[in-house]
This record gives structure tokens, sequence and C-alpha cells, in this order.
């Protein structure tokens, strides 16, 4: 029983070993350069009292569609959990392809992270 543990942890051990000696092997080896340029924005709505539903509405019926079409990829949408600003605040992220492409869709800021 006990030689049957250790040959269990032996041959998981040299899977993870093996895993991660091959996990660059395994990559597309297209993706860095996609992403090499990429620019990240974060944006926070503030909603008027009361119509924070109506603005989720509007950004799921309409807004993420025309981001899309822009060229902007939607990477992520969040709704904060806390009062006061669960009650009136859209936060999201976009992506754009580089720093050329975000300031011809409107990025006025310095981004902080590109890449």
């Amino acid at each position: 029983m006990r030689t049957g543990k250790w040959s269990t942890m032996v041959l998981v051990a040299g899977a993870f070993v093996a895993g991660y000696a091959l996990r660059g092997a395994t990559a597309a080896p297209g993706v860095q350069a996609q992403t090499a340029n990429r620019v990240f924005e974060l944006r926070t709505y503030t909603a008027v009292p009361g119509k924070l539903e109506a603005l989720k509405s509007r950004f799921r019926d309409h807004t993420v569609q025309i981001f899309s079409r822009l060229g902007m990829t939607n990477v992520g949408y969040w709704q904060p959990i806390d009062n006061p600003l669960s009650e009136n605040t859209l936060m999201y992220i976009l992506a754009y392809p580089s720093r050329e492409a975000a300031i011809r869709r409107g990025l006025r800021s310095v981004p902080i992270r590109s890449g």
C-alpha cells in the first residue's frame, strides 16, 4: 500500500513537471504578436439615481454592438456590489489593437499599461 502512494506521488509530480516544461510549446505563436501593442481602457459610468437598469439595458442591447463595430473589444462589464456605488455605477474595460486605434476611437487619457 505504501509503495502505491509513492508511485502515485511520483506520477503526479512527473506530470506536473512535464506540463510545466511544455507550457510554451503549446501556446499559439501569433497570440503575443497580436497583443503586443494592445491598449486597455477602464471606463466608469455613474447613472442618474434610479436609471442604472436602463443604462445596463442600453449597453446590453445597443452599445456593446456599436463598440464592436467600431473595432473596440468589449473585455468585461462590472457593477460594484457594495453601496452606494452598487446603486448607480457601471464599470467596463475596452481593448484596442493599438494606441493609434484607441486615439482614433476617442481615448483621451494616457493608458497606464499597454501590451
